[in-house]
C-alpha cells in the first residue's frame, strides 16, 4: 500500500524519489519501478511491482520475572515478592518495505494485501507481584 500511494498517481501529492530515479525509461533500461504515466489516475494496471515477500520473524511477547529470595521477603513482611518486566513486539526482522508485515484480512478476505495497516506498537510493562 505504501508503494501504491507513494509511487503512482493515486492521489494528488508528492511522489517518492524511488518513482523518479528508479523508474524504467529508455535512458534507464535497468529501472526497477514502472514508467510514470500521468494518464494512469488510479494505478489499476496489473503489475508485479506491488508484489513482494512478506516473510518476517517477530518476538511478540516476552516476560522476565525475578522472585526475591524468601529469607529477604520475610524480613520485610511478605511471603512472596516478584518483580517482572514484560515487553510486546520487541523485535521484527523482515525485508518487507511496508509498515507491518503481519497481514490482516478485511471483510472481503483479501489475502496478501496489507491495506496500509499501521505498524504494531512496542509496549513495556513493569510489575510487582506481592503475597502477604
Amino acid at each position: 500500500y505504501t508503494r501504491f500511494f507513494a509511487d503512482f498517481n493515486t492521489f494528488q501529492g508528492n511522489r517518492s524519489t524511488r518513482a523518479l530515479y528508479e523508474a524504467w525509461q529508455p535512458s534507464n533500461p535497468g529501472g526497477t519501478t514502472p514508467i510514470p504515466d500521468a494518464n494512469d489516475q488510479i494505478s489499476s494496471r496489473p503489475s508485479t511491482y506491488l508484489l513482494e515477500k512478506g516473510t518476517y520473524f517477530r518476538l511478540k511477547n516476552v516476560q522476565l520475572t525475578y522472585t526475591l529470595p524468601r529469607n529477604l521477603t520475610t524480613k520485610i513482611g511478605f511471603s512472596n515478592l516478584q518483580v517482572y518486566l514484560q515487553g510486546q513486539n520487541m523485535l521484527t526482522l523482515t525485508k518487507y518495505s511496508g509498515l507491518n508485515p503481519e497481514i490482516q484480512t478485511g471483510a472481503d478476505n483479501t489475502l496478501g494485501f496489507d491495506g496500509g495497516y499501521m505498524p504494531v506498537s512496542r509496549n513495556f510493562l513493569v510489575g510487582l507481584n506481592v503475597s502477604f
